[in-house]
């Protein structure tokens, strides 16, 4: 079925990316390349480093712990205990190891492409993690996420990419309808809450030039404990007509996330490849969407199938 975005969840959303829709048809894959809009950000999570230090520091306690190792002598000794139980034993009497360096745990880098004629946007986000790997071990990692967008009038179609515990990617379709009234709603429920004053929205507050005549425009959200503070440059476009230079996050007092400017491109040619799925990953879609021969990504399904003979909507297990 499709999903209706209630007023309550679309609120930062409409704050956020008011603007970016743009009317017209849906249309297949074009070959490359395409003339679109680039917006490169480096980001920083500093809460979500530390989270990670206290959570390798835990393990490190644990790991290294003369009860922990006694205990598990106990177990490696007793012919009843579990092969899982031996094993972890076993990594944990070589003490914690962690690969990588978890100062870095937090950084991300973004990059944010439109394709106006397409009415499709992609993100790409590069985030340092760190994962445990096993009893006492864990590594810091890059992990990379990938979502594409295509918007429409009444809606839009949000398709994201995955990884299971195996490691193989496939992509998730979302569709997404907008309520009749949203934006009126919206705007009485922000109204309210200035009134009230859970919300305050600052007026401009000055500028910031990154790129020679291309400024954006300082705006700060006030939301109690949480400060919602962005530069937005107006590109002039349908669409988009705004994008983000750089944000920031801030919650009682802290910054949770912090996004800086690295580079802005307005007319550059880009790949088409970068607003579909990947060709030969398993799609994922809604039954309700899948059962309507023309849904967009449907369409291209289809045109898939035509071009190799095999349909990637097609879960196997049904």
């Amino acid at each position: 079925m499709m999903k209706v975005i209630p007023p309550r969840l679309a609120l930062g959303a409409y704050l956020v990316a008011a603007g970016l829709l743009l009317a017209g048809p849906a249309v297949a894959r074009t070959v490359d390349p395409v003339q679109g809009v680039h917006v490169r950000r480096q980001g920083d999570m500093p809460e979500a480093r530390e989270a990670a230090k206290r959570m390798v520091k835990a393990l490190q306690v644990q790991c290294d712990s003369n009860t922990m190792k006694q205990a598990c002598q106990t177990i490696l000794s007793d012919p009843a205990a579990t092969p899982k139980a031996r094993a972890g034993c076993l990594q944990m009497r070589s003490g914690f190891k962690l690969s990588g360096n978890i100062h870095s745990v937090g950084e991300y880098d973004v990059d944010e492409y439109y394709a106006p004629a397409l009415g499709r946007s992609a993100r790409i986000v590069r985030t340092t993690a760190v994962r445990q790997t096993g009893v006492c071990t864990a590594v810091v990692e890059q992990q990379e996420t990938a979502e594409i967008v295509l918007h429409r009038p009444t809606g839009f179609t949000r398709y994201e990419r995955r990884t299971d515990r195996q490691g193989q990617p496939s992509w998730m379709q979302f569709e997404h309808k907008y309520v009749p009234g949203l934006a009126d709603m919206l705007k009485t429920a922000v109204d309210t809450a200035q009134l009230n004053g859970k919300l305050t929205a600052s007026a401009p507050q000055g500028t910031k030039t990154f790129v020679p005549g291309r400024p954006c425009e300082i705006r700060r959200i006030n939301a109690g404990a949480v400060e919602f503070t962005s530069c937005i440059h107006a590109t002039g476009l349908q669409f988009p007509s705004h994008v983000t230079f750089e944000s920031e996050v801030v919650s009682s007092g802290k910054t949770q996330r912090a996004e800086k400017f690295v580079s802005y491109a307005w007319d550059v040619a880009l790949s088409s490849d970068l607003f579909f799925p990947k060709s030969g990953e398993r799609i994922t879609t809604q039954k309700g969407a899948r059962s309507d021969p023309n849904n967009p990504m449907n369409r291209w399904c289809a045109a898939e199938k035509a071009r190799t003979g095999v349909d990637p909507c097609k879960d196997g297990d049904e």
